[in-house]
């Protein structure tokens, strides 16, 4: 027993001493337990059922098992077996479940990640052809600004001014028309 319970001894052996003398004062027995270092830690808790139950045990009392009542019996320690059963069983159960919804997160984030990647090529891929076509849109306006300009300066000449010198000097230019493009024959064909 005092090997179980080291702690134990240590407090028996330093409060009951066989060698401090019994002639002592009373003062200075008083003094002395003041001054002691206290060996239980502050967890340490007295128990009045744990001192009862250890001198007992000092006497050689015989213990039955009628003599401890309460605690978990067997049939508690089966059932608390099966519920650790059932537990394992269900664990089992759902850990099959949550690995295949990872499973499904994996491939919804690899999917997600496919579509992003699509998304960006699909919009670079857009962004060229639409500037493709403005730049296409552009040199044809330039192209057809460019031939109305010089078919307008080949089919009519810039008018001389009719100088009157006796009339205050009045000028007149002939209005010139520019000629239709065969875009415009077009649009006037299809009424747009």
């Amino acid at each position: 027993m005092v090997e179980a319970v080291p702690a134990l001894t240590k407090v028996v052996l330093e409060t009951c001493s066989s060698f401090e003398s019994d002639s002592c004062d009373e003062d200075d027995d008083l003094t002395h337990k003041k001054t002691k270092k206290q060996t239980l830690s502050s967890d340490e808790v007295v128990d009045v059922k744990v001192e009862n139950l250890l001198k007992l045990i000092t006497q050689r009392h015989l213990f039955t098992a009628e003599m401890f009542k309460g605690g978990a019996t067997k049939l508690d320690v089966k059932r608390m077996h099966e519920d650790k059963c059932i537990t394992t069983i269900i664990l089992s159960m759902l850990k099959t479940e949550v690995e295949r919804v990872d499973v499904n997160v994996v491939k919804a984030i690899s999917l997600a990640k496919n579509t992003a990647a699509k998304f960006a090529s699909f919009k670079t891929t857009v962004m060229v052809s639409i500037q493709n076509l403005l730049n296409n849109f552009k040199e044809e306006v330039i192209r057809s600004v460019i031939q109305i300009n010089s078919s307008a300066n080949t089919t009519t000449q810039p008018a001389r001014p009719n100088v009157d010198t006796t009339n205050n000097a009045k000028y007149k230019l002939d209005i010139v028309q520019p000629q239709r493009d065969s875009n415009d024959e077009i649009i006037a064909l299809w009424g747009i």
